[in-house]
């Protein structure tokens, strides 16, 4: 028992610095950014990677050896709901990524990164819109937990 409370604690852990990595990156992303901005944000996403794959793998091993069995998750449609919203996330995250580690040779030879209009707007939208599926992910961990149904 104790075990299984302590992996839930790491998955929430995980959960959280998630939600701070990417409020990190929508605070601080802009056209106007300076190098240190760029660092931290870099940094951020990176927190952000390795706190995803934490999760996933954490949660796996939630699914596979602890307290409420297989079963339980793979039929409950809160479980796939998170699944989707988490995945979404991944998917929506790869062009700032991308985009945010380009800037290292440039951060590397002392300049700025370059960073056009287009980008600055795709790339908070793409955020904002991370941060929404974040918000299901919220919404659906305890419909999911408690196993609430749609239909009784």
């Amino acid at each position: 028992m104790l075990l299984s409370s302590l992996i839930a604690a790491m998955h929430h852990l995980a959960a959280f610095a998630i939600a701070a990595a990417l409020a990190v990156e929508f605070a601080t992303f802009s056209r106007a950014i300076t190098a240190e901005r760029a660092k931290a944000i870099q940094l951020a996403d990176m927190t952000y990677g390795i706190a995803s794959i934490f999760i996933i793998v954490v949660g796996i091993l939630r699914v596979v050896s602890f307290t409420k069995g297989v079963d339980f998750y793979i039929g409950n449609v809160f479980f796939w709901v998170k699944m989707l919203a988490f995945s979404a996330m991944g998917g929506l995250s790869i062009y700032p990524t991308i985009q945010f580690f380009s800037w290292s040779k440039r951060l590397k030879e002392g300049q700025l990164p370059e960073i056009t209009v287009t980008q600055e707007k795709l790339i908070k939208r793409l955020i904002l819109f991370e941060l929404a599926c974040l918000s299901i992910v919220v919404v659906a961990a305890p419909l999911m937990a408690t196993g609430f149904a749609l239909c009784p």
